[in-house]
């Protein structure tokens, strides 16, 4: 019977395989061109999945694949599967193969062809540092759909013995799923959050707001020593603190997107308004309770653009948009509770017209 290992060729031949599609006209190839006859990749305009494709180490000869499923997800992830694919490797890690960095790709197949991911991780291929070997098995039990950033906080949660849905609270903000710098204080906040037992979700992003607050104040800011108590004290002192700060009169900058007015039925409109001013920050921040106006030195740097979602002229939601990378990142109701789903249509309506990526905001 013939095992893996013997179906595994040498590595001369695989770069010979890959070779057939790197030279000349590189999508013209028979292998290539062989695929698209059995696929309906190419006919969904997939050339740039074949471009990334041939520029990677094939693991089997592609004139051997027989396409699986009817979808042009189902093909796409048999052929990546055949062509990549040594060891089980959980369905969410294929949408990162396509979609995901390269940084994100190599964990992909490393998990593929059987390396070690905890390795991975501590070598600080894959962004982060701080995931044990625990949390690295946990990370490969994350179910289909799965954002990387959800999978990466699912397992820490888990592992510091936290509830499910801190996980989705934390990637609701930018501290959970922006990932990269600060994952070693981000960790430790995690943890301290898991050691307080259960706590509502709105809480949390009060809290994530004024720890990353006092870390900007003091880099050196840390959560050892810290009780509940304590912080429950110096974020009211906060809240005070902003409500009776002296607004600023001044202008802001705007962002250069379009604001938006939408009229779903006869006399029902939505809008959705730039904030430019400190004094329609702190006002926005006040009716809608929560911390709003703590991003004003971002607004004020170019960083990121606030916008108010209104109903018939009442506050609806507040958004979060980073400029630079026209990214929509969080969107958050009265008290910071989460966004209806009407609130959401809307919400995505107005990010295509100004050609916005909704981020993670909405999972």
């Amino acid at each position: 019977m013939e095992t893996l290992k013997d179906q595994v060729k040498p590595f001369s031949y695989y770069r010979q395989v890959s070779g057939r599609v790197l030279r000349g006209d590189g999508l013209k190839t028979d292998a290539v061109m062989g695929i698209k006859k059995r696929c309906r990749l190419f006919k969904e305009g997939e050339r740039e999945f074949f471009e990334m494709i041939s520029s990677l180490l094939w693991r089997r000869d592609p004139n051997d694949w027989t396409p699986k499923g009817r979808s042009v997800l189902a093909q796409r992830d048999s052929l990546i599967s055949h062509l990549f694919v040594l060891f089980p490797v959980p369905k969410f890690l294929y949408a990162l193969f396509c979609s995901g960095t390269s940084r994100e790709r190599k964990l992909f197949l490393d998990v593929a062809q059987g390396r070690s991911l905890y390795k991975g991780v501590r070598k600080g291929s894959y962004l982060i540092k701080t995931l044990t070997r625990k949390m690295c098995y946990y990370f490969l039990q994350q179910p289909p759909g799965t954002s990387l950033p959800l999978a990466i906080r699912a397992s820490q949660v888990k592992v510091y013995g936290g509830q499910k849905s801190l996980a989705k609270a934390l990637c609701q903000r930018p501290f959970g799923k922006e990932l990269g710098e600060g994952e070693e204080f981000k960790a430790e906040v995690i943890q301290w959050i898991c050691n307080q037992g259960m706590m509502e979700p709105s809480a949390v992003s009060s809290l994530i707001d004024l720890l990353q607050h006092l870390r900007e104040q003091n880099p050196e800011f840390s959560m050892k020593g810290r009780t509940y108590s304590a912080i429950q004290r110096r974020m009211e002192e906060w809240h005070e603190e902003l409500r009776v700060v002296k607004v600023s009169q001044g202008e802001f900058d705007p962002s250069g997107f379009s604001g938006f007015s939408y009229e779903k039925e006869e006399g029902i409109i939505w809008t959705i308004h730039e904030i430019l001013s400190g004094v329609e920050l702190s006002k926005e921040g006040s009716t809608m309770r929560h911390c709003v106006y703590s991003y004003s030195n971002r607004i004020k740097k170019g960083e990121i653009s606030i916008w108010s979602l209104r109903l018939m002229g009442a506050r609806k939601a507040t958004i979060e948009v980073n400029n630079k990378s026209r990214q929509l990142l969080q969107a958050r109701g009265k008290a910071n509770c989460a966004v209806t789903k009407e609130d959401q249509n809307v919400i995505a309506r107005w990010a295509r017209e100004n050609g916005l990526t909704l981020s993670y905001y909405n999972r």
